[in-house]
């Protein structure tokens, strides 16, 4: 499938995406990507936010590679499922509020407010950046990841993000 098939068919679910998470995009200063690549990401970012291990792991390319801040990268589609399916058991949930989204069709980042709820019920927020770079059929081949997630589990109290 063609780059542009990709992000055209992002824009038929974008729609339902934005129902699923309407603040998702709401709070967006700066968006320097086409209004396709935009619902693409908007798609991606949903399926994660539902930990839906499927449909996220449909946006990547085979030969993925995913880095967590200076962990060694995990390579490849089944590797990125692995991590994935364990990593998702270490929180409740997930809900990524978009800041500023810079980039192109083939390689954008974006800067969010992360804002998870701990396996004890605790609500955190996490400033977070994650570069992304697409293959010529629009599928993730890289995926780099910079946040601290140490409050997630720490036991301090509910916090907030600067």
């Amino acid at each position: 499938m063609a780059l542009s098939q990709a992000t055209a068919n992002a824009d038929t679910s974008s729609w339902s995406s934005l129902q699923a998470n309407p603040t998702l995009m709401s709070n967006v200063r700066i968006n320097m990507l086409s209004a396709s690549t935009t619902a693409w990401l908007t798609s991606v970012l949903t399926a994660l936010d539902a930990k839906d291990l499927s449909a996220y792991t449909s946006f990547m390319a085979p030969q993925v590679s995913l880095q967590f801040n200076n962990s060694p990268a995990i390579v490849g589609i089944d590797a990125a499922r692995s991590f994935l399916s364990q990593y998702w058991t270490t929180f409740g949930s997930l809900r990524h509020e978009e800041l500023n989204v810079y980039g192109t069709e083939t390689n954008l980042v974006h800067e969010a407010l992360n804002h998870y709820t701990g396996l004890d019920g605790r609500k955190v927020t996490v400033r977070a950046v994650a570069w992304i770079d697409r293959d010529e059929e629009g599928r993730i081949e890289g995926l780099r990841v910079y946040a601290d997630l140490s409050k997630l589990w720490s036991q301090e109290g509910q916090e907030e993000a600067d």
